[in-house]
């Protein structure tokens, strides 16, 4: 083609705007789905934050009014080092009364019945006398993310001095919590939970940042996904004392 026929076609190209309109659409309608899963995303994440929350208070309202789950509970207040009070004694009226009996922490896979368990569904209904980590697994697992095991939940017994009296049932504080990154190490069998994201934005988000990819980010795959560990949910309670002896 001569360099006289060559130039008009070359401005004619360039002038040419045919498709351009479908190049703005797929560029403007890719950006708007991700962002419109990624506002889903984080509803899920609202949604199993707060629906987790409640799982912790409904476990920890049976964990006060059950057997321990853990083992190495004492059943008692044992003195403490000062002798001189008589049993009957609260333990808070003065220093050393109870001994200080520390924390139990376990989580509820520490039940045989949970640990070889595998269809949580068709399980927890047909246990006829539940133990307590059965009893409060069956009662929070339909509400908890659906990648959450017994491993996830974590119960501890705290003696607290203002609980209770010298000789009397022991009532320690108790705790339920999901497990988190720093009790995995600690606490047999433990396990955090994690919530995994469906959209690519976190991982997006953390290269964009310049600082490669965080410490809560690091098992974002090649696809750019990544999973988070859900926070710190606690719910605290004190033991009660039901007078589960003869006397009723």
């Amino acid at each position: 083609m001569s360099r006289s026929r060559l130039i008009p076609a070359l401005r004619r190209f360039l002038r040419d705007e045919d498709g351009a309109s479908l190049i703005e659409y797929a560029i403007v309608i890719s950006l708007f789905l991700l962002v419109f899963f990624a506002i889903l995303d984080f509803g899920r994440l609202g949604f199993n934050w707060v629906m987790t929350e409640k799982a912790m208070q409904r476990a920890a309202r049976i964990a006060v009014t059950r057997a321990p789950v853990c083992d190495g509970v004492p059943e008692t207040f044992e003195r403490g080092t000062n002798t001189a009070p008589v049993y009957g004694t609260l333990c808070r009226a003065g220093s050393g009364i109870c001994s200080d009996m520390g924390t139990q922490a376990c989580v509820l896979n520490n039940s045989p019945a949970l640990a070889s368990m595998t269809d949580y569904d068709a399980g927890c209904g047909t246990i006829a006398n539940p133990d307590t980590a059965t009893e409060i697994w069956c009662t929070v697992w339909p509400i908890l993310p659906s990648n959450a095991t017994p491993r996830n939940i974590r119960i501890s017994y705290t003696f607290d001095e203002n609980l209770g009296f010298l000789g009397g049932p022991y009532t320690p504080m108790v705790e339920v919590a999901v497990v988190t990154a720093a009790d995995v190490g600690e606490i047999e069998n433990g396990e955090e939970l994690r919530f995994e994201f469906v959209t690519p934005l976190p991982g997006l988000a953390a290269l964009v940042s310049g600082g490669g990819t965080p410490t809560n980010l690091a098992d974002s795959g090649s696809d750019g996904r990544a999973d988070i560990p859900f926070p710190n949910l606690s719910v605290s309670m004190p033991a009660e004392d039901l007078a589960q002896g003869n006397r009723g």
